[in-house]
Protein backbone atom coordinates (compact mmCIF):
# COMPACT_ATOMS: atom_id res chain seq x y z
CA UNK A 1 0.00 0.00 0.00
CA UNK A 2 1.48 3.45 -1.01
CA UNK A 3 1.11 6.27 1.93
CA UNK A 4 -1.41 8.32 -0.25
CA UNK A 5 -4.00 5.63 0.07
CA UNK A 6 -2.59 4.66 4.18
CA UNK A 7 -3.03 8.59 4.89
CA UNK A 8 -6.41 9.25 3.06
CA UNK A 9 -7.81 6.04 4.70
CA UNK A 10 -6.72 7.11 8.16
CA UNK A 11 -8.29 10.69 7.71
CA UNK A 12 -11.97 8.75 6.40
CA UNK A 13 -11.75 6.76 9.58
CA UNK A 14 -11.09 9.49 11.59
CA UNK A 15 -13.73 11.78 9.74
CA UNK A 16 -16.32 8.61 9.81
CA UNK A 17 -15.79 8.33 13.89
CA UNK A 18 -15.92 11.84 14.43
CA UNK A 19 -19.32 12.18 12.55
CA UNK A 20 -20.76 9.07 14.43
CA UNK A 21 -19.72 9.73 17.95
CA UNK A 22 -21.98 7.20 19.24
CA UNK A 23 -21.56 4.27 17.60
CA UNK A 24 -17.97 4.80 17.80
CA UNK A 25 -18.10 4.60 21.37
CA UNK A 26 -20.24 1.57 21.49
CA UNK A 27 -18.31 -0.27 19.10
CA UNK A 28 -15.07 0.67 21.59
CA UNK A 29 -17.30 -0.25 24.44
CA UNK A 30 -18.03 -3.81 22.91
CA UNK A 31 -14.87 -4.87 22.13
CA UNK A 32 -13.52 -3.59 25.75
CA UNK A 33 -16.11 -5.83 27.37
CA UNK A 34 -15.52 -8.44 25.08
CA UNK A 35 -11.63 -8.35 26.12
CA UNK A 36 -12.43 -8.00 29.52
CA UNK A 37 -14.64 -10.66 29.68
CA UNK A 38 -12.08 -13.83 27.97
CA UNK A 39 -9.75 -12.58 30.12
CA UNK A 40 -12.02 -12.86 33.09
CA UNK A 41 -13.01 -16.68 31.58
CA UNK A 42 -9.25 -17.28 30.95
CA UNK A 43 -8.42 -16.64 34.69
CA UNK A 44 -11.54 -18.78 36.38
CA UNK A 45 -10.55 -21.21 34.11
CA UNK A 46 -6.73 -21.24 35.11
CA UNK A 47 -8.28 -20.83 38.80
CA UNK A 48 -10.36 -23.70 38.91
CA UNK A 49 -7.91 -26.37 37.06
CA UNK A 50 -5.27 -24.98 39.72
CA UNK A 51 -7.77 -25.97 42.54
CA UNK A 52 -8.61 -28.81 41.47
CA UNK A 53 -5.10 -30.21 40.82
CA UNK A 54 -4.37 -29.00 44.47
CA UNK A 55 -7.14 -30.97 46.18
CA UNK A 56 -6.71 -33.92 44.17
CA UNK A 57 -3.02 -33.76 44.65
CA UNK A 58 -3.75 -33.52 48.50
CA UNK A 59 -6.24 -36.41 48.02
CA UNK A 60 -3.97 -38.53 46.85
CA UNK A 61 -0.48 -37.87 47.77
CA UNK A 62 0.96 -38.48 44.20
CA UNK A 63 1.37 -37.38 40.89
CA UNK A 64 -1.47 -37.56 38.19
CA UNK A 65 -0.17 -39.08 34.80
CA UNK A 66 -2.77 -38.63 32.05
CA UNK A 67 -1.93 -40.50 28.49
CA UNK A 68 -3.71 -40.74 25.74
CA UNK A 69 -5.84 -44.15 25.11
CA UNK A 70 -4.24 -45.06 21.74
CA UNK A 71 -1.04 -45.75 24.27
CA UNK A 72 -0.17 -49.47 24.32
CA UNK A 73 1.87 -50.42 27.29
CA UNK A 74 3.90 -53.75 26.56
CA UNK A 75 3.02 -57.21 28.53
CA UNK A 76 6.49 -56.73 30.32
CA UNK A 77 6.18 -53.74 31.60
CA UNK A 78 2.61 -54.44 32.87
CA UNK A 79 3.87 -57.20 34.63
CA UNK A 80 6.57 -55.29 36.63
CA UNK A 81 4.03 -52.96 37.76
CA UNK A 82 1.68 -55.86 38.82
CA UNK A 83 4.68 -56.88 41.15
CA UNK A 84 5.09 -53.31 42.76
CA UNK A 85 2.78 -53.40 46.58
CA UNK A 86 -0.37 -51.18 46.35
CA UNK A 87 -0.52 -50.56 42.81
Amino acid sequence: MNRVFLKFSLKMALRSMSIHKVRSFLTILAIAWSVATLVALRTVGVGIRSRVEEEVGQFLQSDILIMERSVSIPEQVVENIKKIPYV
